[in-house]
């Protein structure tokens, strides 16, 4: 295009304005020793040297110059550098610095399931527990919890101001549908089956795994009478100090629970003294000493 200026005519200036890269233009460019630039647009640009093709971003950020690597060519075609600069340009808009989230990013754990978790939990747990409680809980995790919400990812669990319930009531919720009280029960009938599977367990123990389990004592007692567990002393003679309350299987659990509705607490207590006496006991004073001990 041409004008007149006083008569004269000379040609309109043309802008040097760069044009957008294409992928000739990039696939064209060889490696040289002097670095150089080829822009595209918004700040993105492909840097050319000795050592290959690589995908810059400059922008501006609280009043600083930065230059973001966004990947190297081949690997990142032109159109891929494109999608990963626009994604910086819109988190420059919102005031974010594009390589500080990507910092951010990179530290960030990365994510896990709740079964994952759950079972380092129970690594650093078990250890100060009993090795039978620490395997019932495990089990017990694996049967009824894992197969519903082990695959979750943690980070998608959204945890409130407190926990609402205790955790059994959490994790009933993957059982089938009973009352409180009988749930709860049904567990410690299971929990002290277990318990007392390989042999005898001393009542000290018995007591304070079922409280690591989160069970009343009140619901255990109930348990120990329809699995028909017997509280008794072993170890050494009648009234000996070494001796040491034990719970154990009984000969009948199935018609334990029937007897025991026969009993009145009176009774049942004089029968748990008399369970302490072996056959012939010697004297009066062992016999009394065994009176006086309390089962735990």
């Amino acid at each position: 295009m041409r004008g007149y200026i006083w008569g004269y005519d000379r040609p309109t200036p043309i802008l040097d304005t760069p044009m957008p890269l294409t992928d000739t233009a990039v696939r064209q460019a060889k490696p040289t020793e002097k670095p150089r630039k080829l822009s595209d647009s918004g700040g993105l640009y492909l840097l050319v040297n000795k050592a290959g093709r690589y995908w810059r971003w400059k922008y501006r950020h609280g009043g600083k110059e930065k230059v973001m690597a966004l990947g190297v060519y081949p690997d990142v075609s032109l159109a891929q550098a494109r999608e990963r600069h626009q994604e910086g340009r819109k988190l420059l808009a919102s005031g974010v610095d594009p390589m500080a989230d990507r910092k951010q990013q990179a530290s960030a754990p990365a994510a896990t399931t709740f079964e994952q978790a759950a079972r380092q939990w129970w690594v650093h747990w078990s250890p100060s527990r009993s090795a039978r409680h620490a395997e019932y809980v495990l089990r017990r995790l694996e049967a009824d919890v894992f197969p519903e919400i082990g695959g979750i990812q943690t980070t998608r669990v959204a945890w409130g101001e407190k926990v609402e319930g205790s955790a059994r009531d959490i994790l009933g919720a993957v059982e089938a549908p009973q009352t409180e009280e009988t749930s709860e029960e049904e567990d410690a009938v299971m929990f002290l089956r277990d318990l007392l599977a390989d042999g005898p367990v001393p009542s000290k123990q018995v007591k304070a795994d079922a409280d690591g389990a989160g069970f009343a004592w009140a619901t255990v007692r109930r348990a120990q009478k329809r699995i028909g567990a017997e509280a008794v002393k072993e170890g050494g003679r009648l009234g000996d100090r070494k001796q040491q309350w034990v719970w154990r299987l009984g000969p009948n659990p199935e018609g334990a629970q029937e007897i025991q509705k026969m009993l009145t607490p009176k009774r049942e207590h004089l029968l748990e003294n008399l369970s302490t006496f072996k056959e012939n006991p010697s004297t009066e004073a062992e016999a009394g000493q065994a009176t006086k001990d309390e089962e735990f």
